[in-house]
């Protein structure tokens, strides 16, 4: 009986030293921060190295390829070459050259900043959260500072979409360098949005009003989905005929024939639609219905309101405003072309 309970307290304490152990060959990992990180030549950077556990041990650091790629000090201080490229840096356990860490870094001439969330999407509700990646050269992608023009963005750019509908800008900038700085456009609305990019311009974001004017909103959307509206050129501006301010389009002759052609304006997309009432108002930025003198005459032809006319409420169809773009929007004259109106779906 003696004897198996000492073969039991040997076994035991064989399986103890097997999964604990201590010294130098216990560490089984190691790390070095930053892990990737950007320089512009001749610079340096701090590198660290971790050990699994956080126990201090002995390291040997490297430039991986020789000194053409940089040099490194015995603490870590790496140096990047004059010429620009992607370099590495390893560093490892000088009592176990097994383990080690790679370190990238990214050496560059100049700084430059662009940003792209992580899963795009054509728009985004209130309340969704939008996680923006920065893509930096020159130096650590984390060395940018975060801002909104609308909703809330966090140090780490994390942006949390607002109530009220329109386009939201975020911008990353270097912190190195004021002047480098990175924009990207959020969309936000519960219903969709049609993006309209004008030659030489912009871009203007249009709302649709899904649930006062149903019909006429999937007409247009359908009709901007089929690229119905590409090409076409902005053919009548309401002062110019003594009308209040707007800038009328959509018409398709505007695509194969001259302004002074006496067919501009007439053009359909070869049916036409139900008027629907609703109490939407002609605002400054609203969109609504061209017609004739049928109040179901309408049918591709569309109209942007630069001023307030109300003298119009009632009697077109109002079925969208617009959210973002309405300085692109107020300057559209006679003769300007639409290149893409595209769903945002």
């Amino acid at each position: 009986m003696r004897a198996i309970w000492l073969c039991f307290v040997l076994v035991f304490a064989i399986l103890v030293a097997g999964c604990g152990g201590s010294g130098p060959g216990a560490t089984a990992a190691l790390k070095v921060t930053p892990g990737d990180t950007g320089l512009l030549p001749n610079e340096t950077v701090q590198l660290a190295a971790i050990p699994a556990g956080g126990s201090f041990e002995p390291v040997v650091w490297s430039v991986v390829g020789g000194s053409a790629n940089g040099t490194v000090t015995t603490d870590g201080l790496y140096r990047a070459p004059a010429t620009t490229g992607t370099f590495q840096v390893r560093v490892a356990l000088k009592d176990n050259p097994g383990v080690s860490a790679t370190a990238t870094i990214n050496v560059a001439s100049t700084i430059t900043v662009s940003i792209l969330p992580v899963n795009p999407k054509p728009r985004y509700t209130s309340g969704n959260t939008v996680i923006f990646v920065p893509s930096v050269t020159g130096q650590s992608a984390q060395s940018v500072r975060w801002q909104a023009s609308g909703g809330f963005i966090t140090e780490t750019g994390q942006f949390t979409a607002p109530a009220t509908p329109g386009v939201y800008v975020v911008t990353a900038t270097s912190l190195r360098d004021s002047s480098k700085a990175a924009t990207y456009n959020v969309v936000v609305s519960d219903t969709p949005v049609v993006r309209m990019d004008i030659q030489d311009k912009g871009s203007i974001w249009i709302r649709m009003a899904t649930a006062e004017a149903p019909n006429t909103t999937a007409n247009f959307q359908k009709l901007a989905r089929e690229g119905f509206y590409n090409g076409s050129v902005f053919h009548r501006y309401g002062p110019d005929e003594g009308q209040p301010a707007f800038i009328q389009g959509g018409d398709p002759n505007t695509k194969t024939k001259p302004l002074t052609d006496p067919s501009i304006g007439t053009g359909t997309p070869g049916y036409t639609i139900n008027f629907e009432a609703n109490p939407l108002q002609h605002k400054v930025g609203a969109i609504a219905m061209a017609r004739g003198s049928s109040l179901n005459s309408a049918g591709c032809q569309f109209y942007i309101c630069h001023q307030d006319i109300p003298g119009f409420d009632g009697d077109y169809v109002i079925f969208g405003k617009v959210i973002g773009g309405l300085s692109v929007a107020t300057s559209l004259r006679r003769g300007d072309k639409l290149l893409e109106a595209a769903e945002l779906n």
